[in-house]
């Protein structure tokens, strides 16, 4: 989660990458671990806020904050 948000910044490219089928960047393949408990989605949210205060809110982060909720409902 941490390489994928705040490293790479690939959450800064969300929309333009969620469709991808092929590559490391595209996605935050965190549903594994969602799924099955070990990573909370209120983590993951606030982590993508601390990004977005830190570095850059855009679109793609929104979306991504979205989907997150989503995936909560």
């Amino acid at each position: 989660m941490d390489e994928w948000i705040h490293s790479k910044r690939c959450v800064s490219k969300y929309n333009d990458t969620r469709n991808n089928l092929l590559g490391s960047n595209y996605s935050s393949k965190l549903s594994p671990w969602l799924a099955n408990g070990s990573l909370s989605i209120r983590k993951v949210y606030w982590e993508t806020r601390k990004f977005e205060k830190e570095q850059t809110r855009n679109e793609s982060t929104t979306t991504y904050i979205d989907e997150l909720f989503w995936r909560d409902f």
